[in-house]
């Protein structure tokens, strides 16, 4: 394999043709209008400072996505695309699904997090959540008195709400930063995430009280 290297510079530019920007700014859309002039007028602004070119902006691009995939409240999913069928027909053919799932793993990934913790949920976002319930733990925190989410450590508070909540400790493992939970397990949290934050207290004060009656029958 030979790999030339001419034209790399050229090729390598994300700056648009001045005439393409002219073009489009005579359109009848308000909306392309407007983006081409702004567009345009960006491209300047560029020009001026340095050239701008494919792989900086695909480096700006990655360190964006990066940074959404690293923040609190993104919560990330895996997705696996099948193709149905092999002849491209509206019908769904098990055995040609069941061949892809298991020559990519995906049957074997599954069965590991079902021995797992594959539910994730961040210790920010249950504090989020149900901050305004107060638990009373005097070994967790040292005496009687109740604390709510905002006035202890998140990961003090989820260890307190799981065992007010008697959450067996084989279900779960408290992480630094969110806690993981068994298939099934304290499904009332998972619950309490899509929820807002009212229903979501409510959901789980339900859960405490129904507890408490166990405890004192």
């Amino acid at each position: 394999v030979i790999y030339a290297a001419s034209g790399f510079v050229a090729r390598n530019s994300d700056a648009q043709e001045a005439e393409c920007f002219a073009e489009l700014a005579q359109s009848t859309h308000a909306t392309v209008r407007a983006i081409a002039i702004a567009s345009e007028a960006a491209g300047q602004r560029s020009a001026d400072e340095s050239s701008p070119s494919v792989a900086k902006r695909y480096a700006q691009q990655l360190a964006d996505l990066l940074r959404t995939l690293s923040a609190a409240e993104t919560r990330r999913h895996f997705v696996q695309c099948l193709q149905p069928n092999a002849v491209q027909a509206s019908h769904f053919d098990g055995v040609t699904v069941q061949r892809q799932l298991r020559s990519t793993g995906s049957t074997e990934v599954v069965a590991v997090l079902q021995a797992g913790f594959p539910v994730h949920l961040p210790h920010s976002l249950l504090v989020h959540k149900l901050a305004e319930i107060e638990i009373v733990n005097s070994n967790l925190f040292g005496d009687e008195a109740p604390r709510r989410g905002d006035s202890v450590s998140p990961m003090l508070f989820v260890e307190a709400l799981l065992r007010a909540t008697l959450v067996a400790p084989d279900d779960y493992a408290l992480g630094i930063s969110a806690l993981h939970l068994k298939a099934g397990a304290a499904e009332f949290l998972s619950a309490a995430e899509e929820l807002d934050r009212p229903s979501a207290v409510a959901l789980v004060r339900a859960r405490m009280e129904m507890v408490s009656r166990l405890e004192t029958a």
